[in-house]
């Protein structure tokens, strides 16, 4: 196909803003190799709707009730996290889930908005370069789950950094490539991570070594503004 034809699909997309006709420009991109399936099947597994479309899936549901920004900012960050990690890994026992391309500072004093922010958009700017469609938003956790760590909180006594094979640095940090958003300004802040499923065993045995607790599945705090949004939408 020419430029021209994949600049009327984009054109026409944004003049209908319709999820099928962003289908259409999606695989319009795919088949002018702007995007590869495999960008293009991670976008449809996490629930993008033009994407499932594009694959000949079934949209999900719409998000059950409007959000804040805060939320929509964290549902397109969890959509690149997920994007990053599914596409970076090669082999699941080598994948360090600390590539180069984001590496920060070690130890948990780093841990901070500013640090979290600045990974989120290195992340977003070399996914848009490998052709990662706009607007994203996850609508599901793709069987993964949400972990937490309270910086502040940490005995930095390494345990979870054993048991879980370096995953968590000494200061039990979690990997930065899992970072997705920093929750600031309230009693205690806190980084919020996203786990693939099958590093799920190995990211438990850190949490169950942790003994002050600093880190833990999202799913096990008992109250936050923000997780208790997240879980009225269903992704706590």
């Amino acid at each position: 196909m020419s430029d021209e034809d994949l600049r009327q699909a984009e054109r026409r997309w944004r003049a209908t803003g319709t999820a099928e006709d962003e289908a259409a420009y999606l695989s319009e991109r795919v088949r002018a190799g702007r995007l590869s399936e495999r960008l293009l099947a991670r976008a449809a597994g996490i629930g993008h709707p033009a994407a499932r479309i594009a694959r000949g899936l079934v949209p999900l549901p719409d998000l059950v009730e409007p959000v804040t920004d805060e939320c929509r900012r964290f549902l397109h960050r969890l959509a690149e996290t997920f994007a990053w990690c599914e596409t970076r890994v090669e082999d699941e026992r080598e994948y360090a889930f600390r590539s180069p391309a984001l590496a920060v500072p070690r130890g948990w004093h780093g841990v901070r908005a500013a640090a979290v922010e600045d990974v989120a958009k290195r992340r977003a700017a070399i996914l848009a370069a490998e052709g990662w469609p706009m607007g994203v938003q996850a609508r599901t956790l793709q069987r993964g789950r949400l972990l937490m760590f309270e910086p502040t909180a940490t005995l930095s006594d390494g345990a979870a950094s054993v048991v879980s094979n370096g995953f968590f640095d000494d200061d039990n940090v979690p990997a930065w490539d899992t970072w997705v958003h920093f929750v600031g300004a309230r009693s205690a802040s806190f980084l919020v991570c996203w786990i693939p499923e099958w590093f799920l065993e190995t990211a438990d045995g850190g949490i169950q070594v942790n003994p002050e607790r600093c880190i833990v599945w999202a799913q096990d705090r008992l109250s936050d503004p923000f997780l208790e949004e997240l879980g009225r939408i269903g992704l706590r």
